[in-house]
């Protein structure tokens, strides 16, 4: 946040820190945006439209993160990673934040 009260009085210096910290094109981003996208589910009395609506803005926000050289290989090599970083038992938590901050 220090970051960001620096540039106080600049929104749009402000803006791009901002989305340069959120919209980070690595694999950790990368990672959560596949969770999300493999982890929806349809909630009671939910609509299947907005099923197709939800996919379809999940879909939209892993691409945003691809780089421009991002291709099937980092696509598998961020796969690997999401996997390996599954089977880390939850009282390895630890482990799981340290390879994903790398």
């Amino acid at each position: 946040m220090s970051q960001i009260r620096k540039l106080k009085g600049d929104p749009v210096a402000m803006w791009n820190k901002l989305k340069s910290i959120h919209n980070a094109k690595t694999s950790a981003t990368r990672f959560n945006a596949l969770k999300a996208f493999f982890t929806k589910t349809k909630a009671e009395g939910e609509p299947l439209a907005s099923i197709t609506a939800a996919t379809n803005a999940l879909e939209e926000q892993f691409r945003s993160l691809w780089t421009k050289n991002y291709d099937v290989d980092a696509l598998l090599n961020d796969l690997t990673m999401m996997s390996s970083l599954r089977m880390i038992p939850p009282e390895s938590i630890h482990v799981q934040t340290s390879l994903l901050c790398q």
